[in-house]
């Protein structure tokens, strides 16, 4: 009994007492995972994409961007623009181009990307992963790279880049890109880690 006199009527049927200086909890924030557990680290609910957007694939490039800039923030990273301008030059000139998959071309930069930025990787290397097929896959030259993001990113971008076959001496092409790679990677070592990065991501592929 709470004191009060009896009524006579149920304890259900007495009026409820509200509790003295009732503060409601904040919700708690919520944290979500990537919708297919692949696309990097999880996001917030207040930033994740919607679940039914109108173009899926986009929602998952969007995505991954947004997982790997969380990485670099603006304030403290000092080749932001360039890295901003990699997504988009990687993103139109990759345009219409489709993996033996049948998926976007340009899922395979965006996921060799995200890859170098979950290992710690600095911005260039990031860069790099989102270039890493834009002279050898597209219009896109080397002095055009050269151009837009500097000599030594052109030629890092340009020893990831096989040597074309000419005739019937594939083997010697073979070789020849291999001795690319390898000089490149002696002046600078994240040219074997984006080969790395984008051998690992091409196995996807293996059953196509």
């Amino acid at each position: 009994r709470d004191g009060r006199p009896w009524t006579g009527r149920s304890p259900e049927a007495l009026p409820l007492r509200s509790p003295v200086n009732a503060v409601s909890a904040p919700p708690h924030p919520l944290v979500t995972l990537a919708d297919d557990g692949k696309d990097g680290a999880p996001v917030s609910a207040a930033t994740q994409e919607p679940a039914a957007a109108a173009d899926p694939m986009q929602a998952r490039l969007d995505r991954i961007k947004q997982n790997i800039l969380a990485r670099f923030p603006r304030d403290k990273t000092p080749k932001i623009s360039l890295l901003e301008r990699a997504f988009t030059d990687s993103e139109h000139h990759h345009e219409g181009q489709k993996r033996k998959s049948g998926e976007p071309y340009i899922l395979h930069p965006y996921r060799v990307a995200l890859m170098a930025s979950e290992f710690g990787l600095d911005a260039e290397t990031v860069i790099i992963a989102l270039l890493h097929d834009v002279i050898e896959d597209t219009e896109m030259t080397k002095e055009v790279v050269q151009a837009n993001y500097g000599n030594w990113l052109a030629d890092v971008v340009d020893g990831l880049t096989k040597v074309a076959k000419t005739g019937d001496s594939a083997s010697d092409a073979g070789m020849a890109t291999y001795r690319k790679l390898i000089s490149s990677t002696i002046k600078d070592l994240r040219t074997a880690q984006v080969k790395l990065f984008d051998r690992l991501d091409n196995m996807r592929d293996l059953g196509f």
